[in-house]
């Protein structure tokens, strides 16, 4: 059996609504080779452990494969929700500043900055 990645698509979750059937979503190409694209995905198609995870703005992969097994090829595909939020750098600077606001707040001994990254 031989397994070849066909497309990464990056997901996002726009619309959802409790005991329905499929999730609304934007795909976006991983290989950047597509442009982005809405669709519907039907939840059976999600694993049932993430299935909790599915509300708008979460983010999930859906890879598909290219699989020959015993000269038959065929198509997979598979779905898994990041269950780590993905910050950008905006919001860790932010983070940072609303951290080193509160720090200043307290009085200090010395100057320590404990975010400092040098």
């Amino acid at each position: 059996m031989s397994t070849v990645v066909a497309q990464i698509w990056e997901g996002t979750v726009v619309h959802y609504e409790q005991g329905a059937g499929d999730m609304t979503c934007l795909l976006r190409d991983r290989t950047g080779k597509l442009d982005d694209i809405s669709a519907t995905i039907e939840l059976i198609e999600v694993p049932y452990q993430d299935r909790e995870l599915v509300t708008p703005g979460a983010v999930f992969y859906l890879t598909m494969y290219r699989e020959s097994r015993r000269g038959t090829v065929g198509n997979v595909q598979k779905i898994s929700f990041r269950r780590i939020p993905g910050w950008n750098k905006a919001q860790v600077d932010e983070i940072h500043n609303v951290a080193r606001q509160i720090w200043s707040s307290f009085e200090q001994p010395t100057e320590f900055d404990p975010l400092d990254q040098d």
